[in-house]
């Protein structure tokens, strides 16, 4: 409930598509007012590869680069945005609206590409993620509403059916206690 306007930028693994998200981010973002953006790079990515490929020296960078656990970057955040990164859909999770960058260097496999919510966006130009960036930060944040919707997509992702017993037995064959599942 204690979100700021912040906007967090997952980078993926992949070095073309954090360079690419950058790049967007940088050029749609860099002069927001009210805004604050925190880069937060896949743990296996280095920073220095994303920034090379964008051609950007670390000093041009406005953003704040954040490392440590993603649930504390997510706590703040109101605004996530990412591409192919899963780490998207566990921002629903945290009451944050998505913005899935679509860009021509890549095809978009995000888990969140096709969903259709109010809390996801798509954008494929620097104009549009200013735009949405704009759009959501001048709404007031409200979590109520946004609970419901996340839990259907989370849900949905992970297949979850709330009436199954599935989930309890699959942790019981794990445990070697259902013997009509072996």
């Amino acid at each position: 409930d204690k979100k700021r306007n912040v906007v967090l930028i997952l980078f993926s693994i992949s070095v073309h598509e954090s360079s690419a998200i950058l790049n967007m981010a940088y050029y749609a973002l860099r002069e927001l007012e009210g805004v604050e953006v925190w880069l937060r790079p896949h743990p296996f990515l280095r920073i220095e590869d994303v920034l090379r490929n964008s051609s950007f020296d670390r000093e041009e960078i406005p953003f704040k680069f954040k490392n440590g656990p993603i649930a504390e970057s997510l706590r703040e955040a109101r605004i996530v945005i990412g591409g192919e990164s899963g780490t998207c859909v566990e921002a629903l999770a945290f009451g944050c609206k998505v913005i899935i960058v679509n860009s021509p260097e890549w095809i978009n496999t995000s888990p969140l590409a096709q969903e259709k919510s109010d809390m996801i966006k798509k954008v494929s130009s620097v104009d549009e993620l200013r735009k949405v960036v704009k759009e959501m930060i001048s709404e007031k944040y409200e979590p109520g509403p946004l609970k419901p919707e996340s839990v259907r997509i989370i849900n949905d992702f992970f297949y979850l059916d709330p009436v199954s017993n599935t989930p309890s037995r699959i942790l019981g064959l794990l445990k070697g206690k259902d013997e009509d599942m072996v």
